[in-house]
């Protein structure tokens, strides 16, 4: 993962801080207000630099608190749905999202294949 410039870590933590505007309003899980509340991330003592910052100890960190998020599976939905370049999203890096995509692409293709 890369190293974000500061700037890029100024206008991230103004995006954090907003509402971010809905992919498809008629899809419960694309309104962020339907469940970035309840996110572990959300919580008053999580620094949200943490899931932009992108060394080793902040990704494994930042993971470690996606893990066991009740709201995981909806904000990696999100991400991808939006094609979030940056940032720690449902547990993953953008580095492991573009690697589930592909295989999801693969796996697809295959099955179209197969018929």
């Amino acid at each position: 993962m890369r190293r974000l410039s500061p700037e890029r870590v100024k206008v991230l933590r103004a995006r954090l801080s907003q509402d971010l505007p809905s992919v498809d309003a008629n899809e419960e899980s694309n309104r962020p207000e339907s469940w970035r509340s309840r996110a572990n991330c959300a919580e008053d003592n999580v620094n949200p630099e943490l899931f932009y910052i992108g060394l080793d100890d902040e990704v494994r960190q930042a993971k470690r608190i996606c893990l066991g998020c009740v709201v995981v599976d909806e904000c990696l939905k999100y991400a991808l749905s939006r094609g979030e370049e940056y940032g720690i999203w449902g547990g993953m890096t953008v580095d492991d999202r573009k690697k589930l995509l592909r295989r999801r692409r693969r796996e697809a293709l295959q099955r179209g294949v197969r018929r």
